[in-house]
């Protein structure tokens, strides 16, 4: 055992730094880490004797067959079936592209295997892309017919839908159908991706998403003899997936548009300004007029060295790519006795292409107050920087930017803004950006200053364009003469350089956005309801960073997304995934963060989330997810996503940065979730409070403008933390004054563990140590960095050993008793490191992206852990198994007494996951 233990400290040592990868680059990658060894969770059931004996196959927690309780409806916060008034919440998965349209064969086992694992829902997603036939294993993988033309239902297709449907509702697994996910609408031209916010405001858009919502939802399945208009087992119909007017502005989506989408806009934005002001002409006056109002004297500098003398002091030139694209040189002599001013950037000619280098000075400035920016500069030949405020570190925020085009002409380009936020611990900076798209030409930028001051006297105004020319309109600035004949229209206000407007006319634009947006909302949602008779949950689309609170809480039910380290792609391509353990995150991060966007009194959901491969740390991603949204009296959680293909179901190793079907450990603690979640293993204690967030109409409007679709009860004032303690919501008041209502009670950060009401789930993010720890009666957990501790849980201690990462997801369950250690069956999971056979990473140490995905099998950690059971009075016997890969009883665990304590360990050697604890 030492000697074992020396060893892997040395390997450990190895494998932990820049060093190792240096010298010893092929041992890194040759080989797996020591002591991992093949598992998969089988996709085929077992016999149906040895399903009945399996602890890890709970089909029978489904109320089968789906919707025999009539209809989901909510009432309240919650889902109930309308028969009967019982809650009902959703443990699910989401389906994607080819996935949806299995064969017949393979969707009994799936449905099957699904049920084992305890998911009663599943969001067919996808299914509409059109311009994908087929992937890339050449199966089907649209519901349109071989002509893709998107507008066809294949028969074929809907065939295979539909029998899968059928074979989930008859093992008490419910749909949620999306209809407009990542269809691209014929006969338009090439707008947004999928065309995401144009479809909420053209015509021809909003009359084909009705078309295929009438030809699906009104489709009759064959093998269930119901229309799904009429079936009660689709729980819930969602209407567009992650869209919204607001949010696909707030991201730049409308600013560069075929003529067609633009006229769209712009007739419907001057329209606008006409109900509301009486004409485009008079808008613009009284923005001009509130702009004269705001306007503040300039205060001093805030930049040192703003003329950019002796090469820039008190700057950084900073190149961020693997070879330098800029050089700081001083500017030639202008002539005899003239001083030379600013300074020289000049492109090198070796510079790699999407080279990036940034001229960078910290700053400090007032939340609320308007400031001054301005830059003079020229250029040899005509190019494009931009000027930009941002957090120091990451999140990297972007506080302010500006497109600064550079001509062979001296120029300076003056603009003025308000700064809406207080800037974070690590600070702001302000930087003067050039990013090369392709491989760069030679040039040089002579910049001679850059200023920053407090206070303005005149914000930015949208200009006039002929009304009938307004397809080519742009956001140039309005001049004082402009003309006001009614017969003139106002071009919209683009994304980039919103900062720089009159805030007058930033708000009306907001609230154009969200009027246009809400008409759309409020047409889709009569027309499924009243027209096509869709008594199903209706979901609008998601918050946070698509649509709004007062939009979609007119709807059933609200809807978010959230992901641990969704993958991020580089400049090179290569999507990354940050190899990180949430537990590690003193906020709580995901954990917590969902919470605030929940409006109090409507039933909310997660319809997406995952920690994303190649994390090696994901297992920890569904028991903490399913914990906190039980506490938080969530309605449904779902995975994104089980698969998005079908060849083959059963590859034995892991697909994807999404896909859970071959994810062994994520698999495994699906039936921990689903005790967490469903049962409601932590819900929170009758009493329990609940801080609500509450802002006015106005508020939010305003916070908008700082934030975009991001409003929530964060950004209203609440802490992060206090969802790690207490239920939180958010709420719109009703309230004439505008300036919005305070969170009753705010919860103080805290450095230390944080435990929710009750004492059921503790949060501790201590330094590269981070535990998180669930004690409730029937499931008991230790998530995290063992550091040598042992996590005494109320009737179960748990002691980790030394593993890989010292980091491991252990979790129990009682699975028939009413606490853990009563008579019964309890299932237990012990998950750490995965990677499959032959997996390369890119880098070894970072493991954030891989470059050989590698091949079957996967390859797991077995965790070697000490468990000490307290069983209940009355239990004379206690029996440990470890399980196969089908969840059968494979080998006896040894069991030892000493007084009423059974202790046993648990480890690699047994070659498995997963374990069943017997008390009787």
């Amino acid at each position: 055992m030492i000697a074992h233990r020396l060893l892997f400290l040395v390997c450990r040592v190895l494998f932990s730094g820049l060093v190792a990868s240096c010298i010893f680059p092929n041992l890194l990658n040759a080989a797996p880490p020591p002591g991992l060894f093949p598992f998969t969770i089988a996709w085929d059931s077992p016999p149906t004797a040895v399903t009945d004996a399996s602890v890890a196959d709970i089909t029978g927690w489904l109320d089968a067959p789906a919707g025999k309780h009539g209809y989901i409806r909510a009432e309240g916060s919650n889902f109930i079936t309308t028969d009967t008034g019982q809650r009902i919440r959703f443990l699910g998965v989401n389906l994607a592209f080819a996935a949806n349209f299995p064969e017949h064969a393979d969707a009994e086992k799936l449905a099957a295997r699904l049920a084992r694992l305890g998911v009663n829902c599943v969001r067919f997603h996808h299914m509409d892309r059109t311009g994908l036939l087929r992937n890339a294993a050449g199966r089907r993988a649209t519901i349109w017919n071989e002509d893709a033309d998107g507008q066809t239902l294949d028969p074929a297709q809907l065939d295979r839908l539909d029998y899968l449907f059928a074979q989930l509702k008859a093992r008490g697994i419910y749909a949620n159908i999306n209809l407009h996910v990542s269809r691209t609408y014929p006969g338009f031209p090439a707008g947004s991706r999928y065309h995401k916010a144009l479809d909420m405001f053209v015509p021809g858009m909003i009359a084909l998403q009705k078309q295929y919502a009438r030809d699906l939802l009104h489709h009759k399945n064959n093998y269930t003899g119901l229309r799904y208009a009429d079936d009660p087992a689709v729980a819930i119909v969602e209407i567009n997936n992650e869209n919204g007017v607001v949010g696909r502005w707030w991201r730049g989506n409308p600013d560069t548009l075929d003529p067609l989408y633009v006229g769209e806009l712009n007739t419907r934005w001057n329209a606008w300004l006409t109900r509301n002001h009486g004409s485009p002409a008079a808008a613009l006056a009284a923005w001009k007029n509130a702009d004269a109002t705001d306007a503040t004297p300039t205060g001093p500098e805030l930049l040192k060295n703003h003329r950019l003398a002796n090469l820039a002091k008190n700057w950084t030139l900073q190149n961020t790519s693997p070879s330098p694209l800029l050089a700081l040189e001083p500017p030639a002599s202008p002539g005899p006795g003239i001083e030379p001013r600013g300074i020289v950037l000049r492109v090198l000619p070796d510079a790699a292409k999407n080279a990036r280098a940034s001229l960078l000075q910290p700053v400090s400035l007032k939340p609320g107050a308007r400031h001054t920016l301005r830059i003079t500069l020229e250029a040899d030949s005509p190019a494009e920087l931009t000027l930009d405020i941002k957090d120091a570190r990451p999140p990297w925020r972007t506080h302010f930017s500006i497109k600064i085009p550079a001509t062979d002409t001296l120029r300076t380009v003056e603009n003025t803004f308000v700064y809406k936020e207080n800037a974070p611990a690590s600070g702001i900076r302000l930087a003067l950006n050039l990013r090369a798209t392709a491989s760069p030409a030679s040039n040089n930028f002579r910049v001679q200053e850059i200023s920053l001051r407090e206070g303005g006297s005149s914000a930015k105004l949208p200009a006039f364009v002929d009304a009938e020319n307004a397809n080519n309109s742009a956001n140039a600035a309005a001049s004082a003469a402009a003309p006001t004949s009614a017969h003139r229209a106002l071009a919209y206000l683009r994304r980039d350089g919103f900062e720089t407007f009159s805030p007058a006319a930033c708000d009306d634009w907001l609230r154009f956005l969200w009027e246009t947006e809400d008409d759309y909302w409020t047409d889709m949602r009569e027309y499924l309801r009243r027209d096509l008779g869709i008594r199903s949950i209706l979901v609008g689309s998601q918050l946070g960073a698509y649509s709004l609170l007062p939009l979609q809480q007119k709807f059933d039910a609200l809807d978010h997304h959230a992901y641990w380290q969704h993958p991020q792609t580089q400049d090179n391509g290569r999507r990354i995934v940050q190899n990180l353990s949430m537990v590690n995150e003193p906020g709580g991060a995901y954990a917590a963060s969902p919470a605030f966007y929940r409006a109090a009194g409507k039933p909310y959901l997660l319809t997406e989330y995952n920690h994303s491969s190649p994390n090696t740390f994901g297992a920890e991603a569904f028991p903490i997810i399913s914990a906190y949204g039980a506490f938080q009296d969530w309605s449904g959680i779902f995975v994104y996503s089980y698969a998005h293909g079908t060849a083959p179901w059963d590859a034995g190793y892991q697909r994807g940065q999404f896909d859970i079907d071959q994810h062994p450990l994520k698999l495994a603690t699906l039936p921990i979730a689903a005790a967490l979640f469903l049962r409601g293993d932590t819900d929170a204690p009758a009493g329990v409070t609940t801080k609500t967030t509450t802002i006015t109409p106005e508020e939010y409007l305003r916070q908008m403008r700082r934030v975009g679709p991001n409003v929530s009860a964060i950004t209203a004032g609440a802490t992060r933390t206090d969802a790690l303690r207490h239920r939180v919501a958010f709420a719109l008041a009703e309230n004439k004054s505008g300036a919005g209502v305070p969170p009753a009670t705010v919860a103080t950060p805290s450095a230390g563990p944080i435990t929710t009401e009750g004492g059921a789930l503790t949060w501790d993010a201590a330094p590269n140590a981070g535990i998180f720890t669930i004690r409730s009666p029937r499931t008991k957990a230790a998530i995290g960095f063992a550091c040598g501790r042992s996590f005494d849980l109320d009737g179960l201690v748990i002691t980790p050993g030394q593993t890989l990462q010292d980091w491991s997801t252990i979790a129990l369950s009682q699975l028939s008793g009413d606490r853990v250690g009563s008579p019964g069956r309890a299932l237990l999971v012990a998950c750490g490191y995965i990677e499959n056979t032959g997996q390369i990473w890119h880098d070894p140490v970072a493991k954030n992206s891989v470059k050989e995905s590698g091949r079957a099998p996967t390859l797991v950690e077995g965790i070697p852990a000490k468990i000490t059971l307290t069983p209940a009075s009355g239990v004379t016997a206690v029996e440990v198994w470890s399980l196969d890969e089908h969840g059968r009883r494979a080998r006896s665990v040894p069991v030892t007494r000493d007084g009423p304590a059974a202790t046993f360990h648990i480890g690699p050697d047994y070659r498995t996951i997963w374990y069943e604890v017997i008390t009787q």
